[in-house]
């Protein structure tokens, strides 16, 4: 990746050069969060750049928990919600701790992400702290340090002091610059997590006021800005948990595997649709099959094909279908696409499960707003490559949330890249040794909404069968949550 990253900066920097435009003052790098890098003495990797999707076997689950807490626990005191594999980035140091024990002894720095690219740009070490605060178990959220689990792992020490996203770490390396037509002199920011650099331009747009994000795409993404980390009892072994915004202030996040979902359930569409067809990543019509489908209530698509990440953990995939007495069956994902038996009709036509899915997506992404303690006439803004463009989608959201606004952006492509170019742009401006306090302050009196527009989805025909509709969705996902070991 680093090459590439290197490449595609040459060739960035080579168009403006050509162009006659000014050169690249800054670069400011983001990335998805829960991945870490592991760094020797000298700078090299010590051990490889482990993938969040690594297994993460119950034996060594039961050892992390004697070992920093519970699940219960781990919530409670870092605000980091209990996900499988090595989404928590202390699972992962964890892990690599136990698989990789002799390349272990070699690791002098343990770095975000993100602060990894700032590094191979600069050569200087640091830690992003939105990454940090991005359900790592490794943030203490209420006394504002790393948490008992960085002392239980013996990895405080590892872990390079916090920036924030918008100081200066540094320029360019001559190396770095000879590869990429990049100045000497341009200089690096410390960069930041991909969720919380959508966040930014919104910050900026609602000046202070009440809103909610979902960043769509693999994940997504509900974030909610926030006063103060507040765990109810409820929340607790669910996906609901804070991450760090820029101005290290919580943001209330709930995720849900949306994307991937999206992906797998219309790669097993495929297999059994008829006529043999397709679900497209966009649908600009709600046609007369959204009508009948609310109207009926009886038919639900429930998700759980990757179990992390929804908020019915343990929800069984497939199609619930509720009969006249209100007693619910299930017809199993895998059953379907393995051929062994047929999904209920008339759903193995595409415009048919295609409203079935946008129904499932906009259920769940309403039951994460609600998680995220999002209010009633709060703004919602749909953000990301997944989601952002999906008029039906965005449709029968704006109806279930009727007493506010659902909308996106109109002047932002990518609202990542879009965010780190804002901290980039206060690196030109002078601002790059402010506070956080202070740096929110100069976002909120910005001009961000002269260069940002938005546009509002007209809401589905009958909220009021809609809400009933995703409801009964709601229902029948609990209830197959809580049956599913007897199925």
């Amino acid at each position: 990746m680093v090459p590439w990253v290197l490449s595609t900066l040459g060739r960035l920097a080579g168009e403006r050069e050509r162009a006659g435009k000014s050169p690249v003052r800054v670069v400011c790098a983001t990335t998805h969060g829960a991945t870490f890098v592991c760094l020797r003495e000298d700078g090299s990797l010590a051990l490889p750049i482990l993938s969040y999707t690594q297994p993460f076997d119950s034996n060594m689950e039961k050892e992390f928990a004697a070992l920093c807490g519970s699940v219960t626990e781990l919530q409670q005191r870092t605000a980091s919600p209990p996900f499988e594999r090595l989404l928590n980035m202390a699972k992962g140091i964890f892990f690599a701790q136990k698989t990789f024990p002799n390349e272990w002894r070699q690791v002098r720095h343990v770095i975000p992400f993100s602060s990894y690219f700032t590094y191979v740009l600069s050569g200087k070490i640091c830690s992003d702290g939105t990454s940090v605060g991005c359900h790592t178990y490794l943030w203490d959220f209420v006394n504002n340090k790393w948490s008992h689990v960085a002392r239980a792992l013996n990895v405080e020490h590892l872990l390079p002091p916090i920036r924030n996203s918008w100081e200066v770490v540094g320029t360019v390396q001559p190396s770095v610059a000879q590869k990429t037509h990049l100045r000497e002199g341009t200089l690096v920011a410390s960069g930041l997590h991909d969720s919380n650099a959508s966040l930014v331009p919104y910050i900026a747009l609602m000046r202070g006021k009440d809103f909610a994000i979902n960043s769509s795409g693999t994940w997504c993404v509900v974030m909610h800005p926030s006063d103060r980390v507040e765990l109810k009892k409820e929340d607790l072994g669910r996906i609901i948990f804070y991450n760090m915004s820029v101005f290290r202030k919580p943001v209330r996040t709930v995720n849900f595997p949306g994307g991937m979902e999206f992906a797998a359930f219309t790669a097993g569409f495929k297999k059994f649709s008829e006529p043999p067809d397709e679900v497209t990543g966009k649908d600009d019509s709600l046609g007369p099959e959204y009508r009948q489908i609310i109207r009926d209530a009886r038919v639900f698509l429930l998700p759980g094909i990757f179990g992390p990440g929804t908020h019915f953990l343990g929800c069984r995939p497939g199609f619930a279908v509720v009969d006249d007495k209100g007693k619910v069956a299930l017809t199993a994902w895998e059953d379907v696409v393995s051929g062994k038996t047929k999904p209920p009709v008339p759903f193995a036509r595409r415009s048919w499960f295609a409203a079935l899915l946008r129904l499932s997506l906009a259920a769940q992404t309403h039951r994460a707003l609600l998680c995220a303690d999002t209010s009633a006439e709060a703004p919602v803004f749909i953000e990301g490559p997944g989601l952002k463009n999906d008029h039906a989608y965005g449709a029968l959201l704006a109806a279930l949330r009727p007493h506010a606004t659902v909308g996106t952006s109109t002047g932002i492509t990518h609202a990542t890249a879009f965010g780190a170019a804002m901290m980039a742009r206060w690196v030109v401006l002078g601002h790059a040794g402010a506070s956080a306090d202070e740096c929110a302050a100069e976002l909120l009196s910005g001009e961000v909404g002269h260069l940002v527009g938005v546009r509002h989805y007209a809401p589905y025909e009958d909220p009021v069968g809609l809400a009933r509709y995703a409801e009964r969705w709601a229902q029948c996902a609990a209830q197959m949550t809580v049956l599913r070991g007897k199925l």
